[in-house]
């Protein structure tokens, strides 16, 4: 994500460039504005781009936490069970934890 910003950044620049030869009329319009035109379209892709790895990580975050939770629920309900277990078996009736 970090490299797609600068892209970002270096799009923006070439665009601001673009326009100050364009306004120096250093270059014909019809040349020039053809470049201008695929720089935004860069700039434009690479921006949704952004914005979509950026949502992308904070899902990934998420269901991160959601597992991490799961897991920690999971390790309790087995903790609960085999003191449960331990708790009520004997001898003559084992606990039969694992299945």
């Amino acid at each position: 994500m970090h490299k797609l910003s600068i892209v970002l950044k270096e799009l923006r620049e070439t665009r601001i460039w673009i326009r100050l030869i364009i306004k120096a009329a250093l270059i014909p319009d019809d040349r020039i504005q053809p470049l201008l035109d695929e720089c935004q379209q860069l700039a434009n892709i690479i921006g949704k781009s952004i914005v979509t790895a950026k949502s992308n990580n904070r899902q990934c975050k998420m269901i991160n936490a959601k597992c991490k939770m799961l897991t920690l629920v999971q390790f309790a309900f087995i903790n609960l069970h085999l003191s449960f277990c331990i708790f009520l078996s004997t001898e003559e009736t084992p606990c039969n934890f694992v299945r």
